[in-house]
């Protein structure tokens, strides 16, 4: 996922930049989420979110891929393809 913030966003008291990629991890409690620096607000989308500013070597292991099974069916669930 990334997200334009203005002003910068802020996770776990450290600032991450303007341009916020992250991902969903199993590591990040889901009432834990990224702010706004400027004033605390949650970055929409980013509760259990883990910040990836930059591209690692190796794939992350605490990728949560259950949240993204389930955002998956909800988009399916949209378009109005069903469990057959």
């Amino acid at each position: 996922m990334l997200r334009k913030v203005t002003g910068g966003a802020v996770w776990r008291g450290e600032e991450i930049g303007k341009a916020v990629r992250f991902y969903y991890s199993t590591e990040v409690g889901s009432d834990e989420n990224i702010s706004y620096a400027k004033n605390t607000n949650k970055v929409p989308q980013s509760d259990g979110a883990k910040p990836c500013l930059d591209l690692p070597e190796m794939f992350p292991s605490d990728v949560d891929f259950e949240r993204y099974v389930e955002m998956a069916k909800m988009v399916f669930a949209q378009i109005g393809v069903s469990n057959a």
